[in-house]
């Protein structure tokens, strides 16, 4: 899966990628998590191993699904430390549990908006 996201930790600038270890789902007015889906190791080093063989610098952490946009430096500030998340999108975590329930592949890359 691929898409863009927002940054959760700096120094992360537009254009930076960030490669998920991790799904972290989560509802702006829980507490705790929904889920947390865990990327399997051989999808999560294929695509390191491609960005690295093209010369792409990336991150690599927890990505954070919400269900709504995080508009502020405090709401993001927030998010960050509650989940430990490096980035947050809204769809990575509906794909990932599917992904999941159905045994299949699943790797997420996110080129950083905002």
């Amino acid at each position: 899966m691929a898409g863009v996201a927002g940054a959760l930790s700096a120094p992360m600038t537009p254009g930076h990628l960030v490669v998920a270890d991790r799904i972290v789902n989560w509802r702006k007015e829980s507490a705790a998590p929904e889920s947390t889906v865990p990327i399997a190791a051989e999808p999560l080093q294929a695509m390191k191993t491609a960005l690295r063989s093209a010369g792409l610098d990336f991150s690599t952490g927890p990505i954070m699904t919400c269900n709504r946009v995080l508009a502020t430096g405090e709401e993001k500030r927030a998010a960050r430390e509650r989940s430990g998340a490096i980035a947050v999108d809204m769809e990575s975590g509906m794909v990932a549990a599917e992904a999941a329930e159905r045994r299949l592949p699943f790797a997420c890359i996110r080129a950083i908006l905002d």
